[in-house]
């Protein structure tokens, strides 16, 4: 669940979560979760994959490291987040929508272990709604986000 601007409007990178948000945001001033958004992910700022690749290749021993960032969250908090961006950012709050809870199913909430790879020397250290306000730029320039 890595993310991030890409260095072109042209890399097809849009349907990747957060940038599929981002897209939304620009096109239609809405983000619309086809799920109940209640299901957990954790999301890395490109900046820091970068970052842990060459951590990795230089200091740490063979072996398999999780990557991700200090907190998880859902979905839903996650379209909440970058709408807050997009207020701060745009200086407009574009809708959240979701599909339907479906009975019985159940998200507990989710713990990625990012320890081994801090233990070697990697912390991550991007930040997130800076790398979601980079993203909604280059949706804007991209996509055309109205300035109403």
């Amino acid at each position: 669940n890595g993310f991030g601007v890409p260095l072109s409007a042209s890399v097809d990178c849009w349907d990747i979560i957060v940038n599929e948000m981002c897209r939304q945001v620009a096109m239609d001033r809405r983000i619309i979760i086809r799920s109940a958004g209640h299901a957990w992910r954790n999301f890395v700022p490109v900046p820091d994959v970068v970052r842990a690749l060459g951590v990795s290749a230089v200091d740490l021993p063979a072996g398999t490291y999780n990557l991700g960032s200090p907190q998880s969250m859902t979905l839903r908090q996650l379209a909440d987040r970058v709408a807050e961006v997009c207020h701060a950012t745009l200086g407009f709050s574009p809708s959240v929508s979701t599909g339907t809870t479906v009975r019985g199913e159940s998200y507990p909430a989710w713990t990625y272990d990012i320890q081994k790879l801090a233990v070697g020397g990697f912390a991550p250290s991007a930040s997130f709604d800076e790398e979601v306000e980079r993203t909604l730029r280059m949706a804007q320039q991209a996509f055309g986000v109205a300035s109403q």
